[in-house]
């Protein structure tokens, strides 16, 4: 069997984390015939117990309870705290070595994210001649049209990857301009074949203690600034025959749970829902809310809820950001509205339960 070496600044600290669920997600559907060594950084509360099938090297890269430039609502903004900005040549430095020790019989490197991992898989590829492919989320681009020598950076990767594999139709329209390596939209995984769709929905409504009378409209995500989850709670003002449901965890879960007490609106709250669970709501709902929004250039490609979601047959409202944009078509599986604009989503559940 051949051997990959995965690296991503994020990826699962414990069993049913949301954080670098896509790079597990991604490993599983399209590195199959690979024998997997990730290389992350690590966390204060990391257990990988819970893997028995991909091998996880964890770095760190400060006092390891101080720790706090990935994780959380992601390195771009984790940017914003002066504790966060002094560990990066540490986390760089740590990073590489790590890198440089785990190369060693590889025949493939897979980077997620331009900068920092993408810049480091270039570099292993030049000093071993290892194949190299980078995965570009989104953000990781647009970070790096903003720092100081970062299209120097997106040159370097470029020329040293044998494969550019990209989230959304836009970004990779862009990077084509750009390069002459190979491009490609990826793959993104639906994983279904070890979870029960059939399973009696009566049940569903039970555990959930959700009512079978009251239409549900579901938003999933990570709870983090980026999904816009803020604007969910906001645009259900108003409407109190409607069953809302926020699942995920996050590092805004508690700034969320506040807002729907100031608004005085029944939100219901779900943690921990991943597998089995995660497609029990997304089967027993009628609506599905992907809020996201644009953090300083930052936005999503395409989150893999839509795709789950549109497998399952139901109706998106989602912002014009990132892949879903070219996701959605107004009208036939969903309607797009702007970026933080509670009032437009509240508008468009109107319209969808009206007709």
């Amino acid at each position: 069997m051949k051997n990959a070496l995965v690296l991503t600044t994020s990826y699962p600290r414990y069993f049913g984390d949301f954080a670098g669920n896509f790079v597990k997600s991604y490993i599983c559907q399209n590195l199959k015939d690979y024998k997997v060594k990730v290389i992350c950084p690590n966390s204060k509360n990391a257990d990988d117990s819970y893997e028995k099938q991909i091998s996880i090297s964890r770095f760190n890269y400060f006092f390891k309870s101080k720790q706090n430039l990935a994780y959380g609502n992601g390195i771009p903004d984790n940017f914003k705290k002066i504790s966060a900005l002094i560990q990066i040549p540490f986390f760089l430095v740590s990073f590489f070595i790590n890198s440089f020790k785990e190369v060693k019989n590889k025949n493939l490197i897979v980077s997620h994210w331009l900068l920092p991992s993408g810049v480091i898989g270039s570099l292993l590829h030049l000093f071993f001649k290892v194949e190299h492919r980078c995965v570009i989320h989104g953000g990781d681009f647009y970070l790096s049209k903003k720092i100081f020598a970062g299209k120097y950076f997106r040159s370097f990767v470029y020329k040293n990857s044998s494969l550019l594999e990209v989230v959304s139709p836009k970004i990779l329209n862009e990077i084509k301009k750009e390069t002459e390596t190979e491009a490609s939209l990826i793959k993104l995984p639906i994983e279904t074949e070890d979870y029960d769709l059939t399973k009696n929905l009566d049940s569903i409504y039970e555990e959930f203690k959700l009512k079978k009378d009251k239409k549900i409209i579901l938003c999933l995500a990570r709870l983090i600034r980026l999904k816009g989850v803020n604007f969910f709670i906001s645009a259900s003002q108003g409407l109190e025959d409607y069953q809302f449901v926020v699942a995920g965890n996050g590092e805004e879960e508690e700034n969320l749970k506040d807002l729907a007490k100031k608004l005085k609106v029944r939100i219901n709250f779900f943690n921990d829902i991943f597998g089995q669970k995660k497609w029990d709501l997304l089967r027993v709902a009628d609506l599905v809310v992907i809020p996201s929004i644009e953090i300083n250039g930052r936005e999503e490609g395409t989150p893999i809820v839509a795709l789950e979601s549109l497998f399952l047959g139901k109706k998106i409202i989602a912002t014009k950001t990132g892949g879903l944009k070219y996701l959605i078509e107004n009208g036939k599986n969903g309607w797009l509205v702007e970026p933080e604009n509670s009032g437009q989503i509240h508008s468009k559940i109107l319209e969808f339960f009206s007709k």
